[in-house]
């Protein structure tokens, strides 16, 4: 697990124990709910299991209980390693990375022997901890081709990996390497995937997310032996979980463990059967809506548009008006924001439909634009126009991640209020914005836009700030931001 370490006494403040037991509370009430829409996890592995870690640790924090009972039931079970963790201690004065590197993989063998797994049981794939969500395209198909080969020597029945929105790059970077690497088997040989949380389930806020997901609930086996077992294979983790002098802290949070030892494993399972889709029950639906009605829109936060709804609608026609003489204002006040932010930007266009921003610039004036939409439909409308200074991508930016340091400035053209979190997102693609690069947002004015704009505030500083009245008495704010320093 990679977390930047906290240096000083390690002693903790009553604010601090006030917090985690907040936090303790919160994680507790969201397991009563999982454990409320959950079923039990029964059935199902006849075969072989596969585990993939994006780290050391992920496979006994998410499923370490399930591990033990499913080995001492005789059902074989492999763990692949995705990366090296060599990443976790960052700037440590006493330990280099090839140190790290050795400490931590002689760690995951300990814990794996604890939960009753032999050494050969084990698959040790060795990326660069913290580079999976930006390898090259050599080392990401170096990657899926290690993967694919465990895969295929293993022919597992069961695949379990973290969950796919767990809040951490890596995680959510793991489990679009798996997706593709499955994407190239045969649909008989692909095996049934369960999802499990880590930094989620240290999350309150994310963790609730996992309730009202369109997605099958399954709880893990909660025997006494088996979480016995995966509290003393935690403990094999030392390098994590107690400090590594002359640090005096742990690089994970006090009482994370207590996050995995204490309310049983949940496993998520998306499928496309008639029975279980991924789209949302009608009462699923409803509990989001009032989640959002009584804190969401106060908070700023927003609801994401899933995919199959924006494909109908561009389909439909329903996002034409874009096109239409009265929005050209708004989209000519943000071309005059992209030239007073760089002379000659390379320019993401995250969430950029079908392309109406695009059409409306000047090549000329810059050195690379790629438009990025979670919607097939909208970019088959961006493509259609034959803009060839135009690169297009199908992309959920709630997931996906720019190659760092590439685009110096990257605009969210009336989509960003639709984020789950919007200033998460927009933390996450001004990180990886070249030096001196910005952020150009456009946001509706709707209900909740104050909201919204005093949420990015708490990060951002807003450089430019216009607002756009249309004819029709709609109106928009427009706004240059960078991060704070």
């Amino acid at each position: 697990m990679m977390i930047p370490p906290e240096r000083g006494t390690p002693s903790v403040p009553p604010e601090a124990r006030i917090k985690l037991a907040s936090r303790c509370c919160a994680l507790a009430m969201v397991r009563l709910l999982l454990r409320l829409r959950s079923r039990p996890l029964t059935a199902g592995f006849e075969g072989p299991v596969l585990i993939i870690a994006p780290h050391p640790d992920d496979e006994t924090l998410g499923c370490g209980a399930l591990i033990h009972h499913l080995v001492h039931s005789g059902v074989p079970c492999q763990i692949a390693f995705l990366t090296d963790g060599g990443a976790s201690h960052p700037g440590h004065p006493a330990l280099d990375r090839k140190a790290l590197v050795a400490r931590r993989t002689a760690e995951a063998r300990l814990a794996a022997a604890r939960l009753g797994l032999h050494t050969d049981n084990l698959h040790f794939l060795g990326l660069p901890d913290g580079e999976i969500p930006y390898l090259a395209n050599e080392e990401n198909a170096c990657a899926l081709i290690s993967l694919r080969t465990v895969l295929i020597a293993l022919r597992p029945a069961v695949v379990l990996l973290p969950w796919r929105h767990d809040g951490s790059s890596e995680h959510e970077a793991a489990f679009t390497l798996v997706h593709k690497t499955l994407a190239g088997m045969r649909a008989d040989d692909r095996p049934r995937i369960l999802e499990f949380p880590v930094w989620a389930a240290w999350s309150p806020r994310l963790f609730i997310r996992a309730v009202f997901a369109g997605h099958s609930i399954l709880r893990g086996p909660r025997h006494s032996d088996g979480l016995a077992a995966k509290h003393h294979a935690l403990t094999a983790y030392a390098s994590q979980f107690e400090p590594v002098l002359p640090w005096t802290r742990a690089v994970l949070p006090a009482g994370f463990d207590s996050a995995f030892t204490s309310g049983g494993e949940f496993f998520f399972e998306t499928t496309t059967s008639a029975r279980d889709t991924t789209t949302p029950s009608l009462i699923v639906r409803a509990l989001r809506r009032i989640r959002f009605q009584l804190w969401g829109r106060r908070l700023g936060l927003g609801q994401p548009v899933p995919e199959s709804v924006l494909d109908h609608e561009y389909s439909s026609g329903a996002w034409n008006h874009f096109f239409e003489p009265e929005e050209l204002p708004r989209h000519q006040s943000l071309t005059n924001l992209i030239r007073l932010a760089s002379p000659r930007p390379r320019l993401l266009d995250a969430g950029c439909g079908s392309g109406r921003l695009a059409s409306l610039l000047d090549p000329a004036s810059l050195q690379d634009y790629l438009g990025v939409d979670i919607s097939h439909a909208g970019l088959e409308r961006a493509r259609a126009l034959h803009l060839p200074f135009a690169h297009f991508k199908h992309a959920d930016f709630e997931t996906w991640t720019p190659e760092p340091g590439h685009f110096d400035i990257i605009i969210f053209n009336e989509c960003l209020g639709y984020a789950a979190d919007p200033l998460r997102t927009a933390r996450r693609f001004a990180s990886s914005l070249a030096p001196g690069g910005c952020l150009i947002v456009s946001q509706f004015q709707s209900t909740n836009h104050v909201a919204f704009w005093r949420r990015l505030s708490r990060s951002f500083i807003f450089i430019e700030t216009r607002t756009v009245a249309l004819p029709n008495g709609k109106t928009w704010d427009l706004r240059t931001l960078r991060l704070r320093a």
